[in-house]
């Protein structure tokens, strides 16, 4: 067993990247892991599938914790499962040039 069996992490912006990294280091310690996505459904769900076939738990869940609506969404998920919150990940990106 890993130092986080039996918790579970919420990450938010698992879908790729960091977030992506993240997800899978904590599930690879043994949390069962809850991996937020913005828009990218399939993003998610490889996500999951990755950790899934390693054989760690996790579950893509959708919300747009750059708006409010998605941010309130995420809440209510969160009151609505007991997890401990090993790690949350999100990140706004910007594409505008240096002045």
């Amino acid at each position: 067993m890993g130092k986080l069996a039996n918790q579970v992490a919420v990450v938010t912006g698992a879908s790729k990247g960091i977030g992506a990294g993240i997800a899978k280091a904590l599930a690879a310690e043994g949390a069962s892991v809850v991996v937020n996505y913005a828009s990218s459904k399939a993003d998610g769900e490889r996500v999951v599938k990755e950790i899934i076939e390693k054989g760690g738990k996790a579950i893509a869940v959708q919300a747009d914790v750059s708006k409010q609506a998605g941010r309130r969404q995420h809440h209510q998920y969160k009151l609505r499962r007991q997890h401990d919150p090993a790690a949350e990940h999100g990140g706004v990106q910007r594409n505008e040039g240096f002045r």
